[in-house]
């Protein structure tokens, strides 16, 4: 693509990435430097890029001409750090102050849903209305037009599943430190009443620094106030399948502090092994296994992990929120009593009572509730989205084809029987025949 020397700086002036008179001097400048026949578009993006007017992200996009977003209220955009569900995040830095800070954007066409939006909102509001170590911390929320934007700390470092994906798993002291630091922050969320739902390895973020911080807060429910976004907009079940506690994929607005510390064994589970606790084939089958199985040991996948942290993990998973560890400050309290090499003795749960895999209606803990309402999890797909109806009614059909497949065995082995049977006669009956004769022979009175 070609661009002029005149065109680029035009598309400079419009961005208001740099001040105009900056900008003036510094292209005069440069074009006393330069002869008129390497006066190009490239030659100016190089230099103001190497003189740090541009980022290498903000130089691309002017590059391509497109119409794009370079600045939000005092801040300048300088780089796309990425994406998540409803939203975009960037690296950006106020004008004055030159603190650089994460921006998460609610883009244009999410506005006009207003459950994006009410959620967006939600979760500024709990951002902004509490203070942890642990937490992200957020510093304003505003709008430009039709734009909404929230203007959180940045972090520099990797989230777990990053890190995880980029090492292998990890060394069992960094996990258990990892995990502490993500139940401190819990605690303090849950003393506030608030249940963040959407707990797991991309939700937890470790900087450079070695500290934990809890992300993503657009799922929670505050309990205080008995009201979620979630609701009011019908959305039943929402969450992460492969990090969601089984009462939570029932009824995600009856969840209590335990159904956080459920995702939170199951992100120990990935940290120490590398694997999730179920692989089903989709969201449906995910959803059963969390309902009626317990994940192997994870001791198998990991021998060096100590057989008292491995129990704490399956307890934390335990089927019934009663059989758990009760509370992230219970918690808490084990891992340290763990790390100072306490004799600590904690109990597996029991495993998923034996009917549970054969009473359908334990499959998916069915409730009658409104046809209506859908699942509404983070990263499934449309196709792929079940109402709970559709999930008895598959969970019915797998009841059912359990039985038959008994009964067409039975079938088969009784006439499987028989059929041996019959042969076994045919096979005789002439060896039968001629004994007769003979006797008959040998004793011809008694043909008489």
């Amino acid at each position: 693509m070609t661009v002029t020397w005149e065109q680029f700086l035009e598309r400079v002036r419009q961005s208001g990435l740099i001040r105009h008179q900056d900008l003036s001097k510094f292209a005069e400048k440069l074009s006393q430097s330069l002869p008129p026949h390497h006066q190009s578009g490239e030659q100016l993006a190089e230099k103001l890029l190497n003189a740090g007017w541009l980022t290498p992200w903000q130089k691309e996009k002017l590059w391509e001409g497109k119409p794009g977003l370079y600045r939000l209220g005092k801040y300048h955009l300088l780089d796309h750090l990425g994406k998540g569900g409803m939203s975009q995040v960037y690296l950006a830095e106020h004008q004055m102050m030159q603190r650089q800070v994460a921006i998460k954007v609610l883009p244009y066409h999410r506005v006009n849903q207003t459950s994006y939006l009410e959620r967006f909102l939600q979760e500024s509001k709990a951002i902004s209305n509490l203070s942890h170590p642990n937490l992200i911390q957020a510093f304003t929320v505003g709008n430009q037009d039709d734009l909404y934007y929230l203007v959180m700390e940045y972090l520099t470092g990797l989230d777990l599943e990053q890190l995880v994906k980029t090492e292998g798993p990890l060394p069992i002291q960094k996990a258990l430190f990892c995990i502490r630091q993500a139940a401190e922050g819990l605690k303090y969320a849950h003393s506030q009443g608030l249940i963040h739902r959407d707990i797991k390895p991309s939700n937890l973020f470790l900087t450079k620094d070695g500290k934990v911080k809890i992300l993503d807060l657009g799922l929670a429910l505050l309990q205080q106030q008995k009201y979620s976004v979630t609701i009011k907009h019908k959305e039943n079940v929402i969450g992460t399948t492969d990090f969601m506690a089984p009462e939570q994929a029932v009824d995600s607005h009856a969840v209590d502090a335990r159904a956080d510390l459920y995702a939170l064994g199951g992100t120990w589970y990935y940290l120490v092994t590398g694997q999730i606790l179920f692989k089903g084939k989709n969201t449906a089958q995910t959803i059963l296994a969390h309902q009626q199985k317990m994940p192997s040991d994870p001791r198998q996948l990991r021998e060096d992990l100590p057989e008292v942290q491995a129990n704490c993990i399956l307890k934390l998973l335990a089927k019934s929120p009663e059989d758990r560890i009760q509370s992230a400050e219970e918690f808490i309290t084990l891992l340290d009593r763990i790390h100072r090499g306490e004799s600590v003795t904690v109990e597996p749960p029991p495993p998923p009572p034996f009917w549970k895999d054969w009473t359908f209606k334990h499959f998916v803990g069915y409730q009658p509730v409104d046809k209506n309402r859908t699942f509404q999890t983070s990263g499934i797909k449309p196709h792929e989205r079940y109402t709970q109806q559709r999930l008895f009614f598959r969970a019915a059909r797998r009841f059912f084809s359990k039985i038959a497949l008994v009964v067409l065995v039975i079938i088969l082995f009784l006439s499987l029987g028989i059929g041996l049977g019959f042969l076994w006669g045919i096979k005789t009956q002439p060896d039968t025949l001629e004994h007769e004769k003979a006797i008959q022979i040998l004793n011809p009175s008694n043909g008489q």
